[in-house]
């Protein structure tokens, strides 16, 4: 690399040594020596579909499916507390959980994902 592009970091006066550890800093440059351990695509996208559409979509489903079936005088947290006990949604939220964790032990310098939750899901 530093034979290769010798011209153009002398004509910006900057040392090789400078530049990597500006792209480093900055998250430009990876080493290629550490594991990522951060998120995949494909898990960027699940985590945003457990999110977004999965889980509230279930939770809304068995919240009509509660108050059609079940007793009037059941309170808000009680039906919400039926609803957050559902296997399917704890299922879900465990599993949205360890993609969480995962996200966050990414290493420095890597772009967070959590600006995708709000945002349209990722497309690649």
């Amino acid at each position: 690399f530093q034979k290769s592009h010798a011209i153009p970091l002398q004509h910006r006066e900057v040392s090789l040594r400078h530049f990597i550890t500006f792209g480093l800093i900055r998250g430009f440059l990876e080493r290629i020596d550490r594991r990522n351990e951060g998120l995949s695509a494909e898990e960027i996208r699940e985590l945003y579909e457990l999110r977004k559409e999965l889980i509230p979509n279930r939770k809304r489903e068995l919240t009509l499916q509660l108050r059609q079936d079940g007793d009037e005088s059941m309170t808000e947290e009680e039906l919400m507390s039926k609803v957050n006990r559902d296997p399917q949604v704890l299922a879900w939220v465990d599993r949205m959980n360890e993609l969480k964790a995962r996200d966050k032990k990414k290493p420095e310098g890597s772009v967070s994902t959590s600006f995708m939750y709000r945002a349209a899901p990722p497309t690649w």
